[in-house]
């Protein structure tokens, strides 16, 4: 396996496994999944580990938090997290589109295109999932209760759009400083899709 394919795996798996911090150490709506997906289809060679390794890694990691509150590991440090919940497939089909978009990045990443597409990616996530749950009739099933439900997640929202900000920064800034000072890190540019 080349270099930098195992440098992106494991990228991938460390930011899968800042979603079993649990909760009294963790900042709720802060993570780097968002970004990850962006990342994933920016650098991952593979059309479908750009598309699936956040998916997968969600997957992964939700059917985690769902066994470990059931088991009562770790001395409830899990109690009341859910892995899975209604309204949960916007989040798969947020990180799906999201990815759809950072593929336009695998040719041209500037920081003026990763932060235009971030900042989209954010928005994107912010208006799919909760669309989604206003799907799980949280809210009522009228314009006026979907407006609420966004108006509901703002203060979610604001959380999370610090947090892109910074692993957008994080990911594409320091992978980008790691593929100038370790040329084993660099994509051939001739194989590349």
């Amino acid at each position: 396996m080349k270099t930098r394919t195992l440098v992106l795996i494991c990228i991938v798996v460390l930011a899968a496994a800042s979603r079993l911090v649990p909760a009294p150490y963790r900042i709720p709506n802060f993570a780097p999944m968002t970004m990850l997906a962006l990342f994933c289809a920016a650098h991952f060679r593979s059309l479908w580990a750009a598309m699936l390794a956040t998916p997968l890694a969600m997957l992964a990691t939700d059917a985690v938090l769902e066994l470990l509150p059931q088991l009562d590991w770790f001395g409830g440090w899990f109690h009341g997290g859910t892995g899975f919940y209604a309204g949960q497939w916007g989040v798969y089909l947020a990180y799906l589109l999201i990815a759809g978009a950072g593929l336009a990045l695998r040719q041209r990443r500037t920081a003026i295109n990763v932060a235009a597409v971030a900042l989209a990616s954010s928005l994107l996530f912010f208006f799919v999932s909760n669309f989604a749950y206003w799907t799980t009739g949280a809210y009522p099933m009228t314009w006026d209760g979907l407006l609420l439900c966004f108006d509901m997640a703002i203060p979610f929202y604001r959380v999370s759009l610090l947090s892109d900000l910074i692993f957008g920064l994080v990911l594409f800034g320091g992978f980008a400083l790691a593929e100038h000072y370790f040329p084993a890190l660099q994509r051939d540019e001739a194989l590349a899709t």
